[in-house]
């Protein structure tokens, strides 16, 4: 669900900004005549979509792999986007994917607030894809269903306003706050015991057949609408611990999941 799934924040300086995302000036003036047009085009969409969103410098700053890797999809992505398409909006659907790609070192080092904010937007997504059978079935497809493309633009543009900004902030404050230090999860036996009451919590609000549906959500045999909501409960419940406790947990079930 790429674009659902997508600031405020500056980095020290604007000449920071400009010259982890410039590329390097050739030598030879002819050189630039030869720049490919689409190159240009995918470079002036990326220089707009950064100025906007800092995000993405920060993650060009600390890896520049980022950037080459933007530009090669977006160039890519252009290509292949239907006539009339915002070249910016492609800029942000094709940096934000790799950007969400990045996050879990930095996710594992966040603090808690930032940690819960992005945690928080997962949880409302869920929520509206319990109510929608349209967003589940983006969210978490399953068998014998499949969404057109008419029926995908109008969910996304009927979600995006609600989620994409929140997610690109929660995101940069992720980033921000989890550049430096070290991982902060719990060990098997703190994961244990985070765990063991919330699932009891939603064993006795939903029933049984509500843990084993988390415990295989990514299964498309099992009803689409079924996994949602069960994945609904499941961030509900986690947003119900105190912040450091959610925190931690979030953190963990995040280092599990890069773990596999």
């Amino acid at each position: 669900m790429k674009t659902l799934l997508l600031c405020l924040c500056l980095l020290s300086s604007s000449e920071s900004i400009a010259a982890a995302l410039q590329p390097v000036a050739p030598a030879d003036p002819a050189a630039v005549k030869a720049t490919p047009a689409s190159t240009l085009r995918a470079e002036a969409a990326i220089a707009g979509t950064t100025e906007k969103y800092p995000l993405f410098a920060m993650l060009a700053e600390d890896d520049p792999e980022f950037g080459r890797k933007w530009g090669e999809r977006l160039r890519l992505a252009l290509l292949l986007a239907p006539k009339g398409s915002d070249d910016k909006d492609v800029a942000l659907e094709a940096g934000f994917n790799l950007a969400l790609d990045r996050i879990d070192p930095y996710l594992l080092r966040s603090s808690d607030a930032a940690t819960n904010e992005f945690l928080g937007l997962f949880a409302l997504l869920f929520k509206e894809a319990a109510a929608d059978a349209g967003v589940c079935a983006m969210l978490l497809p399953g068998e014998g269903v499949k969404l057109d493309k008419a029926e995908q633009a109008r969910i996304e543009a009927a979600l995006a306003p609600r989620l994409i900004e929140p997610m690109i902030l929660a995101m940069t404050t992720v980033v921000q706050t989890g550049r430096a230090g070290e991982a902060r999860t719990l060990d098997e036996s703190g994961a244990q015991d985070a765990m063991v009451p919330l699932l009891l919590s939603i064993g006795e609000k939903h029933g049984p057949d509500a843990i084993n549906t988390i415990a295989h959500a990514t299964d498309r045999s099992i009803e689409a609408r079924k996994r949602c909501q069960a994945m609904y409960w499941f961030f509900d419940e986690i947003n119900a611990q105190p912040e450091q406790q959610r925190a931690d947990l979030i953190r963990t079930l995040w280092a599990m999941k890069g773990d596999k």
